[in-house]
């Protein structure tokens, strides 16, 4: 789910009005990060193997947290699901 996510992201991430840099771990357990930075929010979704997931979006200028949630995912469709209601939020917070 880690890298079909990840292609995911590349897919959709390229043409928007964003930065995003991808970091994916296969050490000891496959995981992977995204943080996604559109000049007034950084957002981060972290994915670990074990379909769990923690999304979160912080403020550049005060610091503060705008949204923090961890899900477990049965389908990649949820988690997609999921990725779409963070994004949207974090795209809303820039305007």
């Amino acid at each position: 789910m880690i890298r079909r996510f990840i292609s995911h992201i590349k897919e959709q991430l390229n043409n928007q009005s964003c930065t995003y840099t991808l970091h994916e771990n296969t050490n000891y357990v496959h995981s992977m990060y995204v943080d996604i930075d559109n000049d007034i929010n950084l957002g981060r979704v972290t994915l670990w193997d074990d379909n769990s997931c923690v999304m979160e979006i912080l403020s550049i200028e005060t610091g503060s947290c705008l949204f923090s949630e961890r899900y477990e995912f049965t389908s990649f469709d949820e988690m997609i699901e999921e990725f779409h209601h963070f994004y949207s939020i974090l795209s809303q917070a820039n305007k």
